[in-house]
């Protein structure tokens, strides 16, 4: 059961006062939603024969690797939670912005969007997040490739568009760019951290491993971020 504050320019602009007269005053108001958590699991097994004879300890790669899986598919999972809303059924998809002409993208679209949340919405754009044929395209354009602003061909550190963190999303949808506050936008929501549980299964001689997390993402402002949309007609 998630509280979120509700916003309205008339409740929380600042007003002039003259001497003795009353302050304005407003209330703060939230509304509950309902956010569905979900788990989330893998399990290894491996033969005790398999387990002595191996020359590294490629479980314990193996789990490791499967815990960077996890972080990846929760990175695919936010994306999509910034774009389109979480899953409390309320109003919370991102506001969309087109760019100037369909199926293209300039240095002004990317102004547009950060002006849009920094202006409009009054948040500070932190992060602009973006697939990788879009990555590619804002990293080609000649205010990108400027190498006395950016080393990215030198060092591989990707620009800072005005200021904010470019970062190439997996699961971030196609022809979108994500403009967003990230210390408002959204919030992780963990009943149950990472657990890894082991036991044996005697009779057969299996070594088994779980791996499980309980978890979701929820809006926390839903106009902390703004995506740029190519993909309009």
């Amino acid at each position: 059961d998630i509280p979120y504050m509700k916003e309205a320019e008339a409740e929380t602009e600042m007003r002039r006062v003259a001497e003795g007269a009353a302050i304005p005053e407003s209330t703060i108001t939230y509304g509950d939603r309902i956010v569905r958590l979900v788990k989330v699991g893998r399990g290894v097994i491996a033969s005790y024969e398999a387990i002595r004879r191996m020359s590294v300890d490629v479980l314990r790669v193996h789990l490791q690797r499967i815990g960077e899986r996890l972080g990846h598919e929760l990175d695919v999972h936010l994306a999509e939670v910034l774009v389109f809303g979480d899953n409390s059924g309320g109003d919370t998809a991102a506001s969309i912005v087109n760019t100037a002409s369909a199926g293209a993208w300039t240095y002004a679209d990317i102004i547009r969007g950060f002006m849009k949340l920094s202006l409009d919405h009054y948040f500070s754009p932190t992060h602009m997040l973006a697939d990788a044929d879009l990555c590619r395209t804002i990293l080609a354009m000649p205010e990108f490739r400027d190498a006395a602003l950016f080393d990215f061909a030198k060092t591989g550190t990707l620009p800072t568009p005005l200021g904010a963190h470019l970062i190439p999303m997996p699961g971030q949808p196609a022809n979108a760019l994500t403009v967003l506050d990230a210390g408002y936008a959204a919030q992780k929501l963990t009943e149950q951290d990472l657990l890894v549980e082991s036991d044996k299964l005697i009779n057969q001689q299996w070594d088994r491993t779980y791996l499980t997390v309980v978890t979701d993402f929820a809006i926390v402002y839903p106009d902390a971020r703004v995506v740029v949309r190519s993909d309009w007609t």
